[in-house]
C-alpha cells in the first residue's frame, strides 16, 4: 500500500533473490601488521551487529545482488536474473562497498577485495550463503485469498490466510507486507510494522512497499528525517513498478515538506504526479507546500485536485474498501481553504 494506488500485492507478484561486493577497513590498534588483510574473520569477530545493521538497510535490490554473490553466483548470472545490465550489477556492487565503507568503523583507506567480504559476511550469515528454497505454490494461494479478503474489506479473515501463507513460508515478503497492511487497516501499527520489517528484509515488490510504508509511519509518527534516507536509496534501485516510484516520491515529498525543504519536495511531488496524474495524496500534499509558502493561488488550484481526487476516490469505494486515514484530515484542511479564499475574493470584490 504504500499508496500503491492503495493495493496489496496480489499472487502474481513474486519474491525475488540477491548478491555484492568488497570494502575498505583500517588496522585497529589490537590489530598490528595489517593482519586483517590474512585474516578478515578478525574483522567479522569485532563488528557483527555493524556487519547486521549495514546489511538490513541495503535496498532490495541490494540485497538480491549481495544473496547472489553469496552463493557464487557470476555478475553475469546475476544481471539474468534480476533482468539488468552487467554494468547496472557492478554500480550496485560499488554502492555496496561504500555503504559498508561509511557504516564501519576503523576505515581510513584500506579497502577489502571482493572475496574478503564475501568470507566476511558469509562468516557472520552463512545462512546467506545457501539458495533460498522456491515459493511454496500453497503459500502464494493462500496470500492470494487474503488478498481477496482484505479487498472485500474482510480484514480479520484476511490475517488469518496471510499468517499460514507465512507458516508455509516465513520469507514470503509480499505476505509479511500484506499482513502489515492488514494490520494497519485494524489499527494495529506496531504488528504492522513488525511484518513491514520482515517484509523489508527479503526481496521482491513487497520489499519496497514495506519500505514505504514505513517511511510512511515514520512521517505519522512524527519522525521524517527517519524516512529519508529508506526512501532515497529506493529510488535510486530500478524498480519496475510505477506505483511503487509514486508512492516512494510521494512519501519523500512529504517529508520534505515537514522538513521545511519545500524546493526539494515540490520537486518529488511533481515527479509522482507525472508518474501517476491520478494520485489525490501528492495534491493534496503539494497544495499544502504551496501554502506554506505563500503561492496562494498554486495552493488553491491543487486543494481543488485534491477534493476531486478524494470525491474519485469515495465514488471507487467499492472497489477500495479503505483509504488512508491522512485523506481525510487532509480533505477537511481543502475545504477550509477553499472556503476561507473565497471569502477573502469576495471581500476585496466588494471593497
Amino acid at each position: 500500500m504504500c499508496h500503491i494506488r492503495d493495493r496489496l500485492v496480489g499472487q502474481r507478484q513474486a519474491v525475488g533473490n540477491s548478491h555484492s561486493c568488497g570494502i575498505e577497513w583500517e588496522v585497529s590498534p589490537d590489530c598490528p601488521d595489517n593482519s586483517y588483510r590474512s585474516n578478515p574473520f578478525r574483522i567479522l569477530m569485532m563488528l557483527p551487529s555493524s556487519i547486521d545493521d549495514v546489511i538490513q538497510n541495503l535496498t532490495p535490490r541490494r540485497k538480491q545482488v549481495l544473496e547472489n554473490l553469496l552463493v557464487g553466483a557470476s555478475d553475469t548470472e546475476i544481471a539474468k536474473e534480476m533482468d539488468v545490465s552487467e554494468p547496472t550489477v557492478r554500480k550496485h556492487i560499488e554502492r555496496i562497498c561504500e555503504v559498508f565503507t561509511q557504516a564501519l568503523p576503523d576505515y581510513h583507506g584500506q579497502k577489502l577485495k571482493r572475496s574478503d567480504l564475501i568470507r566476511v559476511v558469509a562468516g557472520h550469515r552463512p545462512q546467506m550463503t545457501v539458495p533460498q528454497p522456491q515459493l511454496h505454490d500453497e503459500a502464494q494461494q493462500l496470500n492470494q485469498k487474503g488478498f481477496d479478503e482484505y479487498m472485500a474489506g474482510n480484514f480479520a479473515i484476511a490475517v488469518k490466510y496471510f499468517q499460514a501463507a507465512i507458516a508455509l513460508h516465513p520469507d514470503y515478503a509480499n505476505a509479511h507486507y500484506n499482513l502489515g497492511t492488514t494490520y494497519e487497516r485494524l489499527h494495529q501499527n506496531e504488528q504492522a510494522k513488525s511484518h513491514y520489517k520482515q517484509a523489508r528484509d527479503f526481496q521482491g515488490k513487497g520489499a519496497y512497499a514495506a519500505i514505504c510504508n514505513l517511511a510512511r509511519l515514520n512521517i505519522l509518527e512524527g519522525q521524517p528525517q527517519a524516512a529519508l534516507q529508506p526512501l532515497e536509496d529506493c529510488l535510486e534501485d530500478e524498480i519496475e513498478e510505477p506505483l511503487i516510484r509514486v508512492s516512494l516520491h510521494k512519501n519523500l515529498g512529504w517529508a520534505l515538506y515537514l522538513l521545511g525543504q519545500y524546493d526539494r519536495s515540490l520537486e518529488q511531488l511533481h515527479q509522482a504526479i507525472a508518474l501517476d496524474p491520478s494520485s489525490t495524496a501528492s495534491y493534496c500534499l503539494l497544495a499544502q507546500v504551496y501554502e506554506a509558502t505563500g503561492s496562494l493561488d498554486y495552493a488553491k488550484h491543487y486543494w481543488q485536485k485534491c477534493l476531486d481526487g478524494c470525491k474519485s476516490n469515495l465514488s471507487d469505494s467499492a472497489q477500495f474498501p479503505w483509504r488512508w486515514p491522512e485523506i481525510d484530515v487532509w480533505q477537511a484542511q481543502a475545504f477550509q481553504f477553499i472556503h476561507n479564499y473565497s471569502q477573502t475574493d469576495a471581500n476585496h470584490e466588494t471593497a
